[in-house]
């Protein structure tokens, strides 16, 4: 069954995911027993009344394994997905049915740029008929199997991920930098040394656990040196596990979020990033 986040009527999109598994057997019942809605009317009465319930962006039981298989899906493009979060820029996936698996994905996203710094929360599954919502929303992660949203491009998206292809809405590919590379090797090589012991939750977490250092240090940076003395050395960018080819995106991050940070001048053989966002 696949329900769009318009047709819920919540404004939590986080806490819809804790009803996936009963929904499913509700819906499976439905379909079993034509016209018997007496289970799903009673489920939706119990909780169709105000309650609050913690929601953390920790992997759950039913998403283990996602996180491993977006990051082999993605490759190093994993990375201009991370900046893309850090940005807050709209992100829309192109799915197909069935879509658990995406819908896992973007919850795996939101999880990557989680931090008390930033954080972007998911949709899950779009349609059409979400559009409204998609025009209000400043940043969002959803995924859709609706082809029509692809064409309305910056009406409804900034980035939209096709298979590993991360896109703008005039169908460039964001470039790949040759930090994004080096971060990349290095997060393989410990990935793939965890996932021989077979240990799929320990290589989740081990994976959001690195994005989660990389968000937080660049960040705890960043406030550090508006304290200071406001400029950003080549040994403060190798603090934070970045690259002289990461300085243009660098930059459009201290820009977006208004953060009175001066970078020294990258080479003038590096990537520019900007002209893409």
């Amino acid at each position: 069954a696949v329900v769009s986040t318009q047709s819920t009527g919540s404004s939590n999109y986080l806490a819809l995911f804790q009803h996936e598994e009963r929904l499913v057997e509700l819906a499976q019942d439905s379909v079993e027993r034509p016209g018997a809605y007496e289970q799903l009317i009673q489920y939706f009465a119990e909780f169709n009344q105000s309650y609050s319930i913690p929601v953390s962006l920790e992997m759950k039981a039913n998403c283990v394994g996602s996180m491993y298989d977006l990051f082999k899906s993605q490759g190093v493009q994993i990375f201009t997905l991370w900046k893309m979060l850090l940005l807050k820029k709209r992100i829309l996936l192109q799915c197909t049915p069935p879509i658990s698996r995406q819908c896992s994905y973007v919850l795996c996203l939101a999880a990557l740029a989680h931090s008390q710094f930033t954080q972007t929360y998911p949709l899950f599954y779009v349609t059409v008929n979400d559009m409204t919502t998609l025009n209000y929303k400043q940043s969002y992660i959803a995924c859709s199997a609706d082809m029509i949203l692809k064409t309305k491009g910056t009406q409804v998206y900034d980035v939209y991920v096709t298979g590993s292809a991360v896109v703008n809405p005039q169908g460039d590919i964001f470039p790949v930098t040759r930090g994004d590379i080096i971060r990349y090797n290095q997060l393989c090589g410990a990935v793939d040394k965890e996932y021989g012991k077979k240990n799929t939750s320990e290589v989740d977490r081990l994976i959001q656990g690195y994005f989660s250092v990389l968000t937080t240090d660049l960040f705890n940076t960043l406030t550090s040196l508006m304290s200071g003395n406001r400029h950003m050395q080549p040994a403060d960018l190798k603090d934070i596990r970045l690259h002289n080819s990461d300085l243009p995106y660098l930059q459009t991050l201290v820009d977006k979020l208004g953060y009175d940070v001066e970078l020294f001048a990258p080479s003038c053989c590096e990537e520019h990033f900007s002209a893409l966002i």
